[in-house]
């Protein structure tokens, strides 16, 4: 009996696990469809799923001579046809399980439309599995074993929003709320470079003394409010990649105690909105970073104007209003 292996790499194998060689995509696609419906599926179905950009005619020829070359490879009499249906015989390919052990996406490489649909019911399904169990051994005093699960469901699909609470939420309970916070803005940083969008999961607060830029902030805003602004934004990089919610406190002190107007100020009130169109909070700062925005052009400031723009720009993005 021949295996159908669809995740993690789509292949043909051997009664001894050996991979056999198929000419081309097309092929393995018509096996594929055909193995997952043993009742067979219609001609012209075929032709429309896996030629989709033919001519009926031409279709129909490829569609021939993909049958040709799998009679070629597969046992005497293993396809069944006419000329309207065709149907793989029972017990001659067999479809590996792809619940029990996920070993990547389904059928990776190919993008049409049932492929990418299994794909994603796959890919949630095995997730959800991770996620409860992981539930029942969070609930059980199993903190290890849930978080080593929550963290393959997380490996699974890194954009899956409960499955990245999950995992705060766990190692926030056995006391690692640095790497909680860590987690949380990793995974707010991904959908929003992956997908474009904002999205928010509870981010544990974290002891701000255990983190050096936040005691170095502390300490320069106490003796040279202006040393600390400069701080704020020669350390840019560092600020966006850290605790939002620490990064936008430390923000605000050194603006509280920073009150002239200077092209220094303005860089840190543009990280500041910055932060929060970030953390999600675009609709309670839009007024405000419009503001910020035009005042940063008036004054010439380019680099400030520039973080404000890019945040208004997403933040219009992410509410659908593409005219702004």
């Amino acid at each position: 009996m021949m295996n159908l292996n669809l995740l993690g790499k789509a292949e043909l194998l051997d009664e001894n696990g050996h991979p056999i060689s198929l000419p081309t995509k097309k092929v393995l696609l018509l096996l594929v469809m055909l193995a997952m419906n043993p009742d067979g599926l219609n001609r012209s179905f075929l032709v429309e799923t896996i030629w989709p950009n033919s001519h009926l005619e031409a279709g129909r020829t490829s569609l021939r001579n993909a049958l040709a070359a799998l009679r070629k490879i597969l046992p005497f009499n293993s396809l069944v046809s006419d000329d309207v249906h065709i149907c793989l015989t029972a017990g001659i390919v067999m479809i590996q399980p792809t619940k029990q052990i996920y070993e990547g996406d389904f059928m990776p490489g190919f993008n049409e439309d049932w492929v990418l649909d299994n794909r994603l019911r796959l890919r949630t399904e095995a997730v959800k599995e991770r996620v409860l169990r992981a539930t029942e051994h969070a609930q059980t005093g199993d903190p290890t074993m849930a978080l080593q699960l929550v963290d393959e469901a997380c490996q699974i699909d890194p954009l899956d929003q409960d499955a990245a609470q999950f995992r705060v939420q766990i190692l926030e309970s056995i006391g690692n709320a640095p790497g909680a916070a860590k987690a949380a803005n990793s995974f707010h940083a991904r959908v929003l470079r992956e997908l474009g969008v904002v999205v928010n999961i509870e981010t544990p607060s974290v002891i701000t003394e255990s983190n050096p830029l936040t005691i170095t902030c502390d300490w320069l805003v106490e003796r040279n409010p202006e040393e600390a602004a400069s701080f704020l934004v020669s350390t840019r990089a560092s600020w966006m990649a850290m605790s939002g919610k620490i990064a936008l406190d430390c923000h605000q002190k050194v603006l509280d105690a920073y009150s002239f107007e200077t092209p220094t100020r303005s860089m840190v009130v543009a990280q500041r909105l910055y932060l929060k169109w970030i953390m999600g909070e675009f609709d309670s700062c839009q007024l405000e970073t419009q503001q910020a925005f035009s005042m940063a052009l008036s004054n010439q400031e380019i680099e400030a104007a520039t973080i404000l723009g890019t945040a208004l720009s997403f933040g219009f993005l992410s509410q659908g209003n593409f005219k702004e």
